[in-house]
């Protein structure tokens, strides 16, 4: 699966409402602060972010995330998230993070969401993070090729 059928498949997404986009956005600090703390917990932490030095740089991430992921609900454009997602991916692989981490911090988040937001709202969100945990290998082989590539040149 390339880039471009990537954003034609999250082009499937449905934009929430305004109301759902208001509260994930009110709500959505205290969001990040609950994944980056039950990520911290994890036995195979290292495993998933390279280092334990990569904590910092874990918290900034999902503080990112949640305010990315605020930014779609509120005007969503599936280049927009399909290249943001890559990005990230790619730039996140190169300081050490497993493709584990993603499934890992997806799970995670949508753990968090369901306590953290009223039904109708998590009804409205946990699509995109449901796209994105059946994505993640189409993504990891997008990097992969990346990657080889770079090498290659």
């Amino acid at each position: 699966m390339d880039t471009k059928q990537l954003i034609e498949e999250a082009e499937s997404l449905k934009q929430p409402s305004a109301e759902v986009a208001q509260e994930f956005d009110q709500r959505r600090e205290q969001l990040a602060a609950e994944i980056h703390r039950r990520m911290l917990e994890r036995p195979d932490l290292e495993t998933l972010i390279g280092s334990l030095e990569h904590r910092e740089m874990m918290g900034n991430n999902c503080q990112n995330m949640t305010r990315f992921m605020g930014t779609m609900f509120t005007a969503y454009d599936p280049a927009a998230f399909v290249h943001t997602v890559e990005w990230v991916f790619r730039a996140y692989r190169s300081h050490g993070f497993s493709t584990l981490y993603w499934s890992a911090k997806l799970d995670t988040f949508i753990e968090v969401a369901r306590g953290g937001l009223t039904e109708g709202a998590f009804g409205a969100i946990r699509p995109y993070f449901e796209w994105l945990i059946v994505h993640t290998p189409a993504f990891v082989a997008l990097i992969d090729a990346a990657v080889s590539a770079d090498a290659a040149d």
